[in-house]
């Protein structure tokens, strides 16, 4: 079988490019799986991640997966070629990759625990260290998104209206750019679980309250013009990089005080480049001198068989 991830013209065309790449060759991937199902990381990633898992090995790659939850579809037998029940974080998603040495990494199928660790790595420098390509979502269009700022200087730069805001480092910055908007507002962390440290201000004290929590779980904050009472109509497209877009559903009529979303329509965000597509330790207990015994072969056999 064919091992080759590429698109059906079998070239790799980026928008901003004259040239194509060539195909990438992948046989080995690693899959930051989707962890505990809670505030974002709920069982859609569990979801996408088997399907991720299934496609890959139907493309005869083999699949290596991390993922702490046995609780979960994509660590069933089967899924994965072999699964490593570990945090998924950057020490031991490290430790993973310089044991096993994949050909690509997919880092947008564990919800927000994932993200995070990919972004981390990407910063430390383990995926060039290691010679492991991102496939799917670049990691800067990753840092794009999740980054506030970055975000809402995107979105301007495309043309796309957004409510005025600012990003906040220390509460300092955060009280001044309260005053410069006026109240109510919204406050929005950055690289957050679920939207942890995010919610609504109607005057300093509250402001003061929320960002002390805030601060805890972010390094940044948008302040952003409250819009209570307000409602949306989104619609969540998917699309590709040929801009073939599937309209996947709807929420009509719902109102932003109940659900602290953003609203992106299908457009290209702008970029320098996109890369083609026993007991076992819990995430607490668990220390780098246990991560070899936390893994399981997945072979052909319905057995399973740990190894060392």
């Amino acid at each position: 079988m064919n091992n080759s991830i590429q698109p059906h013209d079998k070239t790799i065309t980026h928008p901003d490019m004259t040239a194509p790449a060539a195909p990438m060759q992948v046989k080995k991937a690693l899959i930051l799986g989707s962890g505990a199902l809670k505030i974002g990381e709920a069982g859609e990633f569990d979801y996408s991640g088997s399907q991720a898992l299934k496609a890959l090995r139907e493309e005869g790659v083999e699949t290596i997966l991390i993922n702490p939850n046995i609780a979960t579809v994509q660590t069933s037998e089967g899924s994965a070629d072999k699964i490593y029940f570990l945090p998924v974080t950057p020490l031991f998603v490290e430790k993973v990759i310089a044991r096993e040495r994949p050909d690509g990494i997919l880092l947008a199928f564990g919800g927000q625990t994932a993200l995070n660790c990919g972004v981390e790595l990407y910063k430390r420098g383990v995926f060039d260290k290691y010679n492991v390509a991102v496939l799917g979502t670049p990691v800067q269009a990753i840092m794009d998104t999740e980054d506030r700022d970055l975000f809402v200087k995107k979105l301007d730069q495309i043309g796309v209206k957004s409510i005025k805001s600012f990003a906040a480092a220390t509460m300092e910055d955060a009280l001044q750019a309260a005053d410069r908007l006026g109240y109510p507002i919204i406050v929005r962390a950055a690289y957050a679980l679920g939207g942890l440290g995010s919610g609504f201000c109607n005057d300093e004290e509250e402001l003061r309250a929320l960002a002390t929590k805030a601060f805890n779980y972010s390094d940044q904050l948008l302040i952003e013009k409250s819009l209570k009472g307000w409602k949306e109509i989104e619609y969540e497209v998917v699309r590709d990089r040929y801009d073939n877009c599937i309209t996947v559903c709807n929420m009509e009529k719902a109102f932003i005080p109940a659900r602290a979303s953003w609203w992106l329509p299908h457009r290209r965000l702008p970029t320098a480049s996109t890369t083609s597509c026993g007991s076992w330790p819990s995430a607490s207990s668990a220390t780098s001198a246990s991560w070899e015994s936390a893994t399981y072969n997945m072979p052909s056999t319905p057995s399973r068989r740990i190894t060392a």
